[in-house]
């Protein structure tokens, strides 16, 4: 029975892994196409792709957690000591939760490595944006020293000169 609950616990730990895996796919699609709203023009768009990647880092935690606690369940089903014990019984269910985590970790990876180049481009174009405003700034106050002071409408016209 404990062999067949544990072989349980570990399909629902193969599921998980593949769900994350599923999950870092979406991430990186995410993450890729952020670069292309990197323009102020495109704030809205980049808030929500960010919003949506957000959601999904949020679902990877969860099924982390979830999957901690699978794998105690595991350990006590079996009664085995440690890991290398139940990798020993589920070869194949060990297998596949180590080659869908390790693709995760790699898509996540190359999510990370985008979303690196990505703030390195804000950064530029925030710096950009913030040398136009404090030319836009100097420009307008040269502007205004060249531009005489407007007549006075309305109000009274005192004449100190006799």
């Amino acid at each position: 029975m404990a062999k067949e609950n544990a072989g349980i616990l570990l399909s629902r730990l193969v599921e998980l892994a593949l769900r994350k895996k599923e999950i870092a796919e979406k991430i990186l699609k995410l993450t890729s196409g952020q670069s292309g709203e990197l323009t102020p023009e495109n704030y809205d768009r980049l808030e929500s792709l960010i919003k949506e990647k957000q959601d999904f880092m949020d679902c990877i935690d969860l099924i982390d957690d979830e999957a901690l606690q699978l794998g105690n369940k595991v350990l006590e089903t079996t009664g085995a000591g440690a890991w290398d014990d139940v990798k020993k019984i589920y070869t194949g269910e060990w297998e596949a939760i180590g080659g869908l985590r390790d693709e995760a970790a790699r898509l996540l990876g190359e999510a990370l490595v985008i979303d690196r180049r990505n703030l390195k481009s804000i950064g530029e174009e925030y710096r950009k944006l913030k040398s136009e405003m404090e030319q836009f700034r100097a420009g307008r106050g040269s502007a205004k020293a060249y531009q005489g002071n407007d007549a006075q409408t309305g109000g009274y016209f005192i004449d100190k000169k006799k």
